[in-house]
């Protein structure tokens, strides 16, 4: 049994206990009560809710534009550059003014280049498309509107339009070199032009690229004896600079590059491109193949 002044220690402490308990739960509610409305407000972004890795909100030390009046902000700088320039000497003042002018001007033209540059481009390479589009409309057996299309139904075709690979010549120098009777007719051609050397440096050149590692050198050798070294007897107009390339190479006891003669080739294309062909389309030689041909378009 406990003594009557221990009884009453006991029953204060829990009486204490009580009330200390009590006060926590009713601050606590009130803190709660407190946190309701601004849980319930709708927080602004930048200040609430910050999120510096997408730039909605800026870093620390840095001007927030989403809490400033950019049309205050606008009339300070303004009146600061004007309060800073009436400070300044008149040689400062023209420095500055001849500065100014020229960064305007620089990024006045840059723009201007910025703006025309891609438009011409683009242009031109609609034009070009264009242009390649009308002359391939009736010489394309894919399009359904070409005279060389032959089908007249589903399953037949024209045998006819088999034996018109001459209107396909049209189309391009490449689809003329890639047929073997175009090659032939463009050969005779440049025979009767005496300049019959580009067409065989060419096809020299394409046999090489194919060609087995083992006897490129072989044929290089023959192609720079024909065609390219000052006492050959077929000699090409080729830049001194490619010349001089294939010299270094053959001259070299490194193997041979597979496109050794690949740019050079590409320049020999250019002339023909330019000049031969189209004397070829014109000549008489292409016009008796066509008389033959038996689709007219």
């Amino acid at each position: 049994m406990w003594s009557k002044s221990e009884n009453k220690r006991r029953s204060s402490d829990s009486k204490r206990r009580s009330s200390d308990t009590q006060g926590l739960g009713e601050s606590h509610d009130s803190e709660l009560k407190n946190l309701i409305p601004l849980l319930l407000r709708p927080q602004r972004r930048g200040s609430h809710a910050p999120d510096y890795t997408f730039g909605i909100c800026p870093m620390p030390g840095t001007a927030n534009t989403c809490e400033q009046d950019m049309k205050k902000r606008v009339r300070n700088n303004l009146r600061a550059s004007q309060e800073k320039l009436t400070q300044m000497g008149p040689s400062e003042r023209i420095e500055t003014k001849a500065k100014t002018l020229k960064r305007l001007t620089f990024d006045k033209d840059a723009f201007e280049l910025a703006l025309t540059k891609p438009c011409l481009r683009f242009s031109k390479a609609i034009d070009t498309l264009l242009s390649y589009c009308d002359a391939r409309q009736k010489l394309d057996p894919l399009l359904p509107q070409s005279a060389l299309s032959g089908y007249g139904s589903w399953t037949s075709r024209s045998v006819e339009v088999l034996e018109c690979d001459v209107l396909k010549w049209r189309n391009g120098l490449s689809d003329l070199l890639t047929d073997e009777k175009g090659q032939q007719a463009f050969a005779k051609f440049l025979k009767s032009e005496y300049s019959g050397e580009n067409l065989s440096f060419w096809l020299h050149t394409r046999r090489y690229r194919r060609a087995p590692i083992n006897s490129h050198r072989r044929i290089a050798r023959v192609i720079y004896d024909k065609h390219i070294s000052e006492d050959c007897g077929e000699p090409v107009n080729l830049p001194q600079r490619e010349s001089s390339t294939i010299l270094n190479a053959l001259e070299s006891e490194q193997a041979l590059n597979r496109f050794l003669f690949d740019d050079a080739a590409e320049h020999i294309f250019k002339l023909m491109k330019t000049d031969s062909y189209k004397r070829f389309l014109n000549s008489a030689v292409y016009q008796d193949l066509l008389d033959v041909c038996k689709v007219k378009l």
